[in-house]
């Protein structure tokens, strides 16, 4: 919201910043009524995302006596540049999850037209003949492209890389002095700080979590929620269930056993399988300790002490 306003409206995103949670509703409403007037589209690539949805395609329809018709149908890309092309105002696409679709088969052409110097109106401004419609194509240089990705996708490894070329790139990290509040005598901030911490050590920057998935949780049900549903699942993802390595990130083995968040049974492995099983020391043995969301004390455990 904030870069399609800095290209539509940098004005009010001045005048705005850093005056709060009304200042930020003010955006929104302005972001909102961009988007009503048609200079600010929103899409979200996918698998089956393609070339016919994004630029045009031939969609059938029943036409006058009934029979099934086929007509050419612009895409939402295709739709934004027409209308850009006649305006002097700027227009902006947001593509989220760009890196999930497959980038050659959506953009096609595009993926030169989109260049900064080949812009209509440009010096070496390009045009191509779109193959449905047959009608002569130019992007107008007052349409803006906007997309997103998560850095810890595996898809972004095979992102094509014409279209990496073609774009400039800004990092957003996670901002853990947005979490400004306490719960139970836990800093929010530093909780985040200190989880991403022990995961850039263990995996790298990209895997980093987000504030906002403790923006919710202001108090200790909130923060329950947020670590059950949201947290230690990603961790789960992260470390393919290597619960060593998450035990570690959630600074469990300096903790008393009831406020760790993961437990080990005592298995009779011997009762369970014959003696010649070859069996990894880890084996089926991790389990979810529930009672540990409820206690303040488990989430204090993570900030404090070293293992043992």
């Amino acid at each position: 919201m904030d870069k399609a306003l800095e290209i539509l409206d940098p004005e009010l995103l001045a005048a705005t910043k850093g005056q709060g949670t009304g200042a930020r509703a003010a955006l929104k409403q302005r972001f909102d009524a961009l988007h009503e007037e048609g200079r600010i589209r929103f899409v979200t690539f996918h698998q089956s995302f393609a070339y016919e949805d994004f630029v045009e395609g031939l969609k059938a329809r029943a036409g006058a006596s009934g029979a099934l018709e086929y007509g050419v149908e612009n895409g939402v890309f295709l739709e934004l540049c027409i209308d850009a092309q006649h305006s002097d105002l700027p227009y902006v696409l947001i593509v989220d999850e760009i890196n999930r679709g497959n980038i050659a088969r959506i953009f096609g052409e595009l993926i030169t037209l989109i260049e900064p110097s080949k812009r209509q109106g440009m010096d070496e401004a390009l045009s191509v003949r779109l193959p449905y419609s047959k009608q002569d194509f130019a992007v107008p240089a007052n349409l803006h492209i906007i997309c997103t990705m998560n850095t810890a996708d595996r898809s972004l490894a095979s992102m094509d890389v014409a279209l990496r070329r073609r774009f400039r790139f800004i990092e957003m990290p996670p901002q853990p002095e947005l979490l400004d509040w306490d719960v139970d005598g836990i800093r929010m901030g530093e909780l985040l700080s200190t989880l991403n911490s022990r995961i850039e050590v263990l995996l790298g920057r990209d895997h980093l979590i987000g504030h906002a998935y403790l923006m919710g949780a202001k108090d200790l049900p909130g923060l329950a929620e947020a670590f059950r549903l949201r947290i230690l699942p990603l961790l789960q993802e992260y470390f393919f269930e290597d619960w060593r390595r998450i035990a570690w990130v959630l600074n469990d083995d300096a903790k008393p056993q009831g406020e760790r968040f993961l437990r080990r049974r005592e298995l009779q492995l011997n009762r369970l399988f014959a003696p010649e099983a070859q069996l990894a020391p880890d084996t089926a043995n991790w389990y979810i300790h529930e009672a540990a969301f409820e206690q303040a004390a488990s989430y204090r455990g993570i900030l404090v002490g070293q293992a043992d």
